[in-house]
């Protein structure tokens, strides 16, 4: 089973082990010792995900360093923030506080050079507050293109944001299905059935924008390293259609 998994399921494993347990117990202490207990229980809980949470990025960071290290790859755990300051003006990277991008990599793939990373933000507040997680490809598609912005279909894109310019109707119903488009009407244009049918043909619809002549793609999660290449190969398939 793959680490990913195990990070969610053991967890979950656990709580509910324990609570039960603790449910079975609570007929056999004083009210206030079994309190304390709960109290107890939630504290080592807490300290139990930081540290399992603490092992799972180092050994993430050192499986994308090997990578790194066996392809050739740039590599920059920890980019600060002069590196953010020089990512091009993307709507997507302006969205939420709390910004970070970690895990660079920089490399060529399928003519294009790349730089990968993984981007954390925050969104809301409080108890609402939401942390999201992907991976992140840019790369310079050596020539001017009209911006447009595209993302995967659903009710949530209706109140994103993070779509740039009118809705584009494009002319094929299975990528009208999947995707929703914005931008100008320039941009319509350079959906070629041969554009069309490298998105469609992505193992997962990803999310991004083209500004200028830079492009950007999200993938809806952070990626293993043992993924990488793969997507790297997809987003270049995608980038020569343009």
């Amino acid at each position: 089973m793959e680490l990913r998994t195990l990070r969610f399921l053991l967890p979950l494993t656990v709580v509910f082990g324990f609570w039960f347990g603790l449910t079975f117990l609570k007929g056999f202490f004083p009210k206030e010792l079994f309190q304390w207990g709960i109290f107890a229980f939630i504290l080592i809980l807490a300290v139990a995900a930081i540290a399992y949470n603490f092992v799972y990025e180092k050994k993430r960071a050192e499986a994308i360093k090997r990578l790194a290290r066996l392809r050739g790859y740039q590599y920059i755990e920890k980019p600060g923030k002069e590196f953010q300051s020089k990512l091009p003006d993307f709507k997507l990277l302006s969205l939420g506080y709390s910004r970070k991008a970690k895990n660079v990599l920089k490399l060529k793939s399928g003519g294009f050079h790349w730089t990968l990373f993984d981007y954390r933000y925050a969104t809301g507040g409080g108890r609402s507050t939401s942390v999201h997680f992907q991976s992140v490809a840019i790369t310079d598609l050596n020539k001017d293109v009209p911006d447009f912005s595209f993302t995967k279909k659903s009710m949530f894109v209706a109140f994103s944001g993070y779509l740039r310019g009118q809705k584009l109707h494009i002319e094929n119903k299975e990528f009208a299905k999947a995707y929703i488009v914005r931008g100008s009407e320039k941009a319509r244009e350079l959906f070629s059935p041969s554009l069309i049918q490298a998105f469609l043909g992505l193992s997962v619809p990803l999310t991004g924008e083209v500004l200028g002549n830079k492009l950007i793609l999200r993938w809806p999660r952070r990626m293993n390293a043992e993924e990488l290449t793969s997507f790297l190969e997809e987003c270049s398939r995608l980038a020569k259609q343009f």
